[in-house]
């Protein structure tokens, strides 16, 4: 059953790649906040984070880093060729209720702050091969540029 994700997420790879110069060039990512305050998953702050920056370590056409100064409040402006980033940011939470572990995660588009996808997945808590594969194939299909 695994390689049949493995094949699924090849496959979105590929057709994210057709369509990388449609969308987003900049991802930036925060770390994903324990709503538990669970010191046991912990390390879930920036994995989830880190596995997003893996899963596009290898595209050249995206520019993808944790985020820096973010401000909000600047005006809005017309993206032109002179300057060309078009970026979404990832922002997410995680948490465990009874057995099972819940990862949220949105993206918003840096320029005007509208939310393009919120998305949460579940897994067991103890299945971590589910929310690896789960949430990287909930990434490719939601937000891959």
């Amino acid at each position: 059953m695994t390689y049949i994700y493995k094949y699924i997420l090849y496959l979105t790879v590929l057709i994210s790649l057709s369509y990388s110069d449609k969308g987003y060039n900049t991802i930036y990512l925060m770390e994903f906040e324990n709503l538990n305050n669970d010191f046991t998953i912990i390390n879930l702050t920036t994995a989830l984070p880190d596995l997003i920056k893996g899963n596009y370590a290898f595209r050249k056409d995206i520019n993808i880093d944790y985020a820096g100064d973010i401000r909000p409040y600047l005006e809005p402006k017309i993206w032109t060729e002179e300057e060309p980033i078009k970026g979404m940011l990832i922002n997410g939470r995680y948490y465990v209720s009874g057995s099972e572990l819940f990862v949220e995660f949105e993206a918003f588009d840096i320029h005007d702050w509208k939310q393009l996808v919120k998305r949460e997945l579940y897994c067991p808590i103890e299945d971590v091969i589910c929310l690896h594969d789960g949430f990287l194939i909930t990434i490719e299909k939601y937000i891959s540029p």
